[in-house]
């Protein structure tokens, strides 16, 4: 965590962190940190978080490689604004009532096994449909299908019966079309 504000150089700290080390897996996992013991990081417009790899030959190429899929950061009980992230928080959308837009937001987790969550919204009730497909474009399964209010609707697609690889989802309302790809891994 940077201490530093303004044009100050960042001081880093891991002080009042439960834990500021954790080891990569090959497994999919979420780390959840809470910041709001840390009095450096409350009210503080520059607050930066850092990810930082150590291990005994950084710079040594044996194959091994890190890949970081659906980073991401979810405030919670904050005063600070943020600007910038993708999506919007369940905390955004209890504080407005009607999206702007059609909304189909990355799945989550991504890389998934079995299950996983698919977030949208709309701007008005409409007709929706909800659809997976094979990565070859045959229907697998249709999930929503039928008149939808607006506002945001989360779907769990359970996908214990398929197997593992790239899969197409796709979202139907009145004459828009979203599309976003998936990974189930077994």
């Amino acid at each position: 965590v940077a201490t530093g504000r303004g044009d100050d150089p960042p001081q880093w700290i891991t002080h009042g962190l439960p834990s500021s080390a954790f080891s990569l897996t090959s497994q999919y996992r979420i780390i959840s940190l809470d910041f709001r013991e840390i009095p450096e990081t409350l009210d503080n417009p520059d607050f930066r978080i850092r990810i930082r790899f150590d291990g005994d030959n950084l710079i040594a190429d044996d194959g091994n490689r890190v890949t970081f899929n659906n980073f991401s950061l979810e405030i919670l009980e904050s005063s600070v604004e943020v600007t910038g992230i993708g999506r919007d928080t369940e905390r955004e959308r209890q504080h407005n009532d009607i999206p702007h837009q059609l909304t189909l937001e990355q799945n989550y987790p991504n890389p998934f096994n079995p299950s996983t969550t698919i977030r949208y919204a709309l701007p008005e009730a409409t007709h929706v449909t909800l659809t997976i497909y094979t990565i070859l474009g045959q229907r697998v399964q249709t999930l929503v299908s039928g008149r939808r209010e607006a506002g945001s609707h989360v779907y769990t697609f359970d996908a214990s019966d398929l197997a593992g690889g790239a899969y197409i989802y796709e979202l139907r309302a009145g004459d828009q079309r979203i599309i976003r790809s998936m990974m189930l891994v077994k």
